[in-house]
């Protein structure tokens, strides 16, 4: 009964944990692994911390585009952004793609994973 009681409450815990990421703007339900989702909290954190020549560092060498007008705030966005779509797992990252307009079909087919 015990380790019932301490699994459930781990399940609470989970639970809570991802509603509010959730509520904080990380798609923790689409993600969907609590590991990938602390992961991409954490990562975030820290580039939160960093001097702007470092986050416009990560900024470009995420592949964004350089502008040397954008905001601090505009980099850690496109930042969490990229950390997202990381996590996703592949399902999720097709439906933010066709969401966006990016599909012409289905972009696995043929593929092998």
């Amino acid at each position: 009964e015990e380790q019932c009681r301490n699994k459930l409450v781990d399940r609470l815990l989970v639970n809570e944990r991802m509603t509010h990421w959730e509520s904080k703007g990380f798609e923790s339900r689409r993600i969907g692994n609590v590991d990938a989702v602390i992961s991409a909290v954490a990562q975030f954190d820290n580039f939160k911390g960093l001097a702007d020549a470092e986050l416009r560092q990560l900024y470009l060498k995420a592949g964004l585009p350089e502008h040397s007008s954008v905001e601090r705030a505009a980099i850690l966005e496109a930042l969490r952004r990229v950390l997202l779509w990381e996590s996703m797992p592949a399902a999720e990252l097709q439906n933010e793609c066709q969401d966006n307009g990016l599909l012409d079909g289905d972009p696995f087919k043929g593929t092998e994973e």
